[in-house]
């Protein structure tokens, strides 16, 4: 995420201080869904569209490792590894992960990562979230308790 940061910062400046002074004022915008909400972003200058265009690709870049939604992600390996083998990640994906974890210490536990096995259950990850008929079996409830505690999620590094 640091990274994300960092890279559209270098990017923006560069515009601001090299750009086109004649292109400068010209505002442009473009907005689209992305991160389970919409997102707009504005830039001005000489090659603000490109630079749009670039902050989306790395958002959806990151959105890729990170999604819980995308079968396919990082994290969603992850989940469905829950209480069982470890899984290899990327750099980028354990520092959001080192983030996580230390605001769910901050927090006292309040914001725990590791709460998708309780809403899977209530019926908050679908397209229409909320419940789906009955509120779940005790015995359901239980079993996916045992699956929350982000103090039981162990990083491990293994880079070189």
């Amino acid at each position: 995420m640091k990274t994300f940061v960092s890279v559209l910062f270098v990017f923006f400046t560069a515009q601001v201080c090299w750009g086109d002074s004649d292109n400068t004022t010209r505002l442009v915008s473009e907005h689209r869904p992305l991160l389970h909400t919409f997102v707009e972003i504005k830039a001005w200058g000489n090659g603000a569209p490109e630079a749009i265009q670039a902050a989306f690709a790395e958002m959806e870049r990151v959105n890729s490792l990170l999604n819980n939604y995308d079968p396919e992600s990082e994290i969603s390996r992850i989940n469905n590894a829950a209480g069982g083998a470890p899984i290899p990640v990327s750099k980028e994906t354990m520092e959001a992960l080192r983030i996580a974890f230390r605001f769910g210490e901050l927090s006292g536990g309040a914001l725990d990562i590791t709460i998708g096995p309780l809403l899977k259950l209530w019926g908050f990850t679908s397209e229409e979230p909320g419940l789906a008929g009955s509120e779940p079996k005790r015995s359901a409830l239980r079993a996916a308790k045992k699956l929350v505690n982000f103090r039981k999620l162990e990083l491990c590094e293994l880079y070189d």
